[in-house]
């Protein structure tokens, strides 16, 4: 079995919790970017935010490997109001999911379990042939970056649940 950690991260939390989830199942990482890199002012923040609420799809660059080879992928991504981000809503939307084995996680700033999120990205993903298996998520305080230490007992508790 051949897994891989696929994330999408703007401010670095989700890329911190990525790492993490790397280093904890020996996945493969790969790291999504957008063809247009987004400003990190307030503009352009809000601006990310409306993309995600209307579920727009950004303009991604090409991923470093072919994920054919993979039959497991754990995919991340930051939620922004209340939503999935653009760069997820493309990679879904234009990949090739058939038998894979999904794992999401994302990282948010709410307390409340985003099973909104959740359900929307298991339609899309289940929509290419995937099989979303289970999902977590990390709570995030905004402004400040992911203390790599609070995420770890999630994760690592997640990954335990998923061996047994």
């Amino acid at each position: 079995m051949k897994s891989a950690v696929v994330y999408y991260s703007w401010t670095g939390k989700t890329e911190a919790a990525a790492k993490i989830l790397q280093e904890l199942t020996g996945s493969d990482l790969f790291k999504l970017e957008e063809a247009k890199p987004r400003k990190s002012s307030t503009p352009g923040f809000l601006g990310a935010c409306f993309s995600a609420l209307m579920g727009g799809k950004s303009r991604l660059k090409p991923l470093a490997a072919d994920l054919k080879a993979y039959d497991t992928i754990f995919l991340g991504t930051p939620v922004w109001a209340g939503h999935s981000v653009p760069a997820i809503n493309a990679w879904i939307s234009d990949s090739e999911l058939k038998g894979k084995k999904i794992y999401l996680f994302v990282t948010q700033g709410d307390k409340k379990v985003p099973q909104a999120v959740f359900d929307s990205l298991k339609l899309r993903t289940e929509a290419h042939g995937g099989k979303v298996m289970d999902s977590t998520f990390i709570q995030t305080v905004m402004k400040e970056p992911l203390d790599g230490e609070k995420a770890r007992p999630v994760l690592a508790d997640w990954v335990r649940s998923l061996e047994g």
